[in-house]
């Protein structure tokens, strides 16, 4: 077909400002900058359809990859016929548990070790030398399987074990790939102290480096985990800042021990975490590429020589205890966010880890996500796939305008371990903390399953795991908490009094014109865990009042249309103060002025201080 006989070519193409104007008038007087913008938790504005009008001017936008600054990845072929590498965890603490399992896993698809020791991480593996390393890895191949080790303070002993292993495998050390080390700056987050001081694990990371970039040029020494910063409660930008400024933190301390900027930034391993925003991960694994270029060029190092590495995870934070099976949902698009960020190797987290007790079962479907995105999605087979994108793009450079902008308010503050002795960083991360909480108790935020859309018998599996914090560490704060709390106490009550546990849905009017209110109702209160009857349906102060009674529910909210509540609203509300035994009466919608009810919900309302006034007054806690 001829140019002229396409479509499109009958068509003008409009302006940017036409284009405005058009979404003006549909606005019908609705401000723009509301209507169609959204400003994340990380302080970014995002449109609602990204055009190259918004893209800022940069140096990077019409790069390929292997291109500087390698925000589309340092290998010009893309991944080429190398995939991502799958590193799933095996949260086993017994040495020959934890061999079965892996050997069982690189039969099935695990491409890589993913060793994390006891006390370097949740429900690690009991290995304290080569006898137990030994045992640990039994049957692996050394020279073919990528190693990742998380040692924490014992980072010494694993590296001289590693590499004696080998030699006892016959295994040349220029042949091992992976990682072995730890982070001083995560270790005192996490734990708010170490069990040595930094300047001796420093000193140790700068010995075992200086021997990887003589002997093992494949592995990586000096491990940057954001961890502490992302389960924490940090946003977006400030995890990558911190996470940055970290990374910054061992080049300096390595030049200090004779290492040169670039030795050290060869041996820098990134370690982050993948959160629920689609397409924020995405851009923030494109925009650490960037950054991590515009460090090593301020260090006079030229990028290619020390491109980034990253290992990802999917999000701890985000996983729950009830309604566990949506953490599947979580996982996959967070799986999904880190591969189409580029990463090199991933861990997908078991949808019951929340509840520390993954098995064989969860820990296969976590596996084979990974193996779904790659053998049948085929997503290791194109480069940068979120390139070109308008949005994508614009995100990129703003997340990393932000993480830069958290990256100096760090070095102004003399750096991480000054920030952390400060108490700042903590500040930071608790006050990150606290926005998001505030978004998720308002739902500004949605969590499937937990502030939204609850399941009204959900699946619970086991209790949640249990962390304590130590004084002057930052504590995991895992999202949904507060409402696996909520639902708790009001299951007791419920059981306690089955009556106090239960809401009756007092509908007024028109059901066919409410019923999106009346559904809005349902979920709110099924958030807590309260058991809704919503076939109170009346036109009538008697009939609603009669239909009250006869359920017999502690609490009674009024559903109908604004038009009903001027009606009907004031007379029921009355008569139902009058009973004998009062309930709680609500309103659900526009607030009314009328004194007999005690409370109105709607879409802004905080759903975790409005039904915990609630169970307190229909639980009898004045």
């Amino acid at each position: 077909m001829s140019d002229k006989g396409q479509l499109l070519n009958d068509f003008a193409v409009p302006t940017h400002d036409q284009w405005r104007a058009e979404v003006e008038r549909l606005l019908k007087g609705a401000p723009f900058a509301k209507k169609m913008f959204t400003r994340t938790l990380e302080g970014v504005q995002v449109g609602s359809m990204g055009t190259a009008f918004e893209l800022p001017d940069n140096d990077w936008a019409d790069t390929l990859p292997g291109q500087a600054p390698f925000l589309r990845g340092s290998q010009p072929a893309g991944r080429g016929d190398r995939t991502w590498l799958v590193a799933q965890e095996l949260p086993l603490s017994n040495v020959t548990e934890f061999n079965a399992a892996l050997r069982h896993d690189l039969e099935r698809g695990q491409t890589a070790v993913n060793l994390i020791l006891a006390g370097a991480g949740p429900r690690g593996t009991d290995v304290s030398g080569l006898e137990e390393l030994r045992s640990a890895l039994q049957s692996v191949d050394l020279a073919a399987t990528p190693i990742l080790i998380q040692s924490g303070a014992t980072h010494l002993a694993m590296a001289e074990s590693l590499f004696a292993l080998a030699t006892e495998n016959g295994v040349d050390p220029g042949t091992l790939r992976g990682r072995v080390g730890c982070d001083p700056v995560a270790g005192l987050a996490l734990e708010g102290a170490l069990p040595v001081t930094a300047e001796q694990l420093y000193d140790e990371l700068a010995d075992v480096s200086r021997r990887a970039v003589a002997q093992a040029p494949g592995l990586r020494t000096l491990p940057v985990f954001e961890d502490p910063w992302h389960e924490g409660g940090a946003d977006g930008a400030l995890g990558l800042g911190l996470t940055l400024a970290t990374a910054v933190t061992a080049l300096r301390e390595m030049e200090a021990r004779g290492l040169t900027v670039e030795e050290a930034a060869t041996r820098i391993h990134f370690n982050l975490c993948v959160g629920s925003d689609f397409f924020l991960e995405i851009a923030r694994l494109r925009a650490l590429r960037l950054l991590w270029t515009r460090v090593l060029t301020a260090c006079g190092v030229d990028p290619a020589l020390a491109p980034v590495m990253v290992h990802a995870r999917t999000s701890r934070r985000t996983g729950t205890v009830l309604d566990p099976h949506v953490n599947m949902l979580r996982a996959t698009t967070q799986a999904m966010s880190a591969v189409f960020g580029g990463v090199d190797s991933l861990h997908v987290t078991p949808f019951d880890d929340a509840a520390g007790s993954s098995d064989e079962f969860s820990r296969r479907i976590a596996r084979n996500v990974q193996l779904i995105l790659a053998d049948e999605c085929h997503l290791d087979q194109v480069a940068d796939p979120a390139g070109g994108s308008w949005f994508v793009e614009k995100l990129t450079a703003d997340i990393a305008a932000r993480a830069w902008e958290h990256f100096q308010a760090v070095e102004a503050a003399g750096g991480m371990m000054a920030g952390l002795g400060a108490g700042l960083i903590q500040e930071w991360v608790a006050t990150a903390a606290d926005e998001r909480a505030a978004r998720l108790a308002t739902r500004r935020e949605v969590m499937v399953g937990t502030n939204q859309y609850p399941d009204p018998n959900p699946l619970k599996n086991g209790p949640a795991e249990t962390v304590v914090s130590a004084d002057g560490a930052i504590p995991v704060r895992r999202d949904g908490v507060p409402f696996e709390k909520l639902r708790a106490r009001i299951e007791t009550l419920g059981k306690s009094n089955e009556a106090a546990g239960r809401v009756f849905c007092a509908c007024l009017g028109d059901m066919a014109r409410y019923m999106p209110r009346l559904e809005f109702t349902r979920r709110f209160f099924r958030v807590g865990g309260f058991s809704v009857s919503d076939d109170g349906f009346g036109t009538t102060v008697a009939e609603v009042v009669d239909a009250a009674r006869a359920d017999g529910a502690r609490t009674v909210v009024l559903v109908g249309l604004d038009d009903t509540y001027s009606e009907l609203a004031g007379p029921v509300a009355a008569a139902l103060k009058k009973e004998p035994d009062p309930p709680v009466v609500m309103l659900a919608g526009s607030p009314v002025d009328v004194p007999e009810i005690d409370e109105t919900i709607s879409v802004k309302s905080n759903v975790l201080d409005v039904l915990g006034r609630l169970a307190d007054t229909v639980g009898g806690v004045s």
